[in-house]
């Protein structure tokens, strides 16, 4: 397991990281850019960070692994400990993402919203990752986040 986790793995999640960073530093551009703008890059870039954890989780495990329970246990917790970041910030872009289709008003991009909202609470649920914050909805005629901002903030942070 040694072997995999520092070798291909390692590698596979060095070029994920990689490639993920150079599209989150060139999302800086977008200060100021039209909210649809931000909205869609936050929703590409949480895209790739979700994918990037769900595809590693997905990963057939070894049947020696597998088969022993403590082993198991190890495996998924050693595992989660490195993809739980992923999923956390992919989370944090889908908020962020709903909410800067919130800031345009237009109900044009509604469907986008609701596609950030779903997949936010997808991704809370699934990582276990509620920490009680304002979560948007994924009822597109719903009103905005109270408090959520497409800075990535919360009002009042």
């Amino acid at each position: 397991m040694r072997a995999w986790s520092e070798g291909p793995f390692t590698e596979w999640m060095r070029d994920r990281i990689t490639r993920i960073e150079a599209a989150s530093t060139a999302s800086l551009d977008l200060e100021g850019a039209p909210a649809h703008e931000r909205g869609i890059a936050a929703g590409v870039l949480a895209y790739a960070l979700e994918v990037t954890a769900a595809e590693a989780r997905a990963a057939p495990i070894p049947d020696d692994i597998a088969a022993d329970a403590e082993l198991l246990a190890a495996y998924v917790e050693a595992l989660d400990g490195v993809l739980v970041p992923f999923a956390a910030r992919a989370a944090e872009a889908f908020l962020f993402c709903a909410a800067a289709f919130d800031e345009t008003g237009d109900a044009a991009w509604s469907e986008w919203r609701a596609y950030c909202a779903d997949r936010n609470a997808d991704i809370v649920e699934s990582y276990r990752l509620g920490d009680g914050s304002p979560r948007p909805t994924n009822d597109a005629s719903a009103t905005p986040v109270e408090g959520a901002t497409s800075d990535g903030s919360m009002a009042g942070d």
